[in-house]
């Protein structure tokens, strides 16, 4: 997703003997490092970029990580908490005093995250689909819906949500369409442009989602995992304001999200 989103800034696809090489995979032994960890309100995410290991605690900017011993690395500059370490152990991580513990993004042994409802998934839909959206004061563009998939026919479609095969094992949407403001949609196209060269292309999962649909997903999912959906129904998300989609690379060839099997 990081990747992406600086793909969506490019301007206009470049040559294709002006890309560079694709960057080599982390080494093995960072695999179990990459994450997400979480204390209270705060997640801090490790990833690799450019041969190194960063870690990002918003709003402050990345950091980059070198290690010092097998499972310590320090910070480039002073890290989150006024720490100039980060601890790795098995399930969780020290940075300075605090210790945040490592979010399972997915099942463990892979496939779809599934959740079991607090409440019935048709009743919610039923009485979310008639609550007013909160007010915005904020001028946003006027609405100019389009289908990415309509502009350039290499990107495609797996929308979980038209279907039971997401984490609440419900169909929401009616049918599996995807829809942005088309300033969005036309950088989701210029991305496309520069992946199609590596031999990938883009696949969306969601896009445009009606504010009831996300309020339905806070109040149908468990207190103790409402970090995996939108923080608060009281504001209004990026997906609701049509200006962001759910994607992932995947292979051009076989249409699997990149990394799958």
């Amino acid at each position: 997703m990081i990747a992406l989103a600086l793909l969506l800034q490019i301007p206009a696809a470049p040559a294709p003997n002006s890309l560079p090489p694709k960057p080599a995979a982390p080494p093995r032994a960072w695999l179990s490092l990459i994450g997400a960890y979480a204390s209270g309100h705060d997640t801090l995410y490790v990833y690799e970029e450019g041969g190194a290991l960063v870690a990002l605690l918003r709003p402050a900017a990345p950091s980059r990580l070198a290690q010092a011993a097998e499972s310590v690395f320090t910070f480039s500059s002073r890290g989150p908490y006024d720490a100039d370490r980060i601890v790795f152990r098995p399930g969780k991580i020290q940075v300075g005093p605090v210790v945040l513990r490592r979010l399972q993004m997915g099942p463990v042994v892979g496939g779809q995250l599934r959740l079991q409802p607090v409440r019935p998934v048709a009743e919610l839909l039923r009485v979310d689909r008639g609550l007013t959206p909160p007010a915005e004061s904020t001028a946003f563009l006027a609405p100019d819906l389009v289908e990415p998939s309509r502009l350039d026919a290499t990107i495609r479609l797996d929308i979980r949500y038209a279907t039971t095969n997401n984490f609440l094992g419900t169909v929401i949407y009616s049918s599996a369409r995807a829809f942005l403001q088309r300033p969005a949609a036309l950088a989701l196209v210029r991305a496309a442009r520069v992946l199609r060269p590596l031999g990938y292309g883009i696949l969306i999962h969601d896009a445009y989602r009606p504010w009831y649909v996300t309020k339905v997903f806070w109040d149908a999912t468990p207190t103790e995992s409402h970090w995996l959906v939108a923080r608060a129904p009281s504001r209004i998300i990026r997906a609701a304001r049509r200006a962001s989609a759910g994607t992932a690379p995947c292979c051009a060839a076989c249409w699997r999200p990149k990394g799958s099997s």
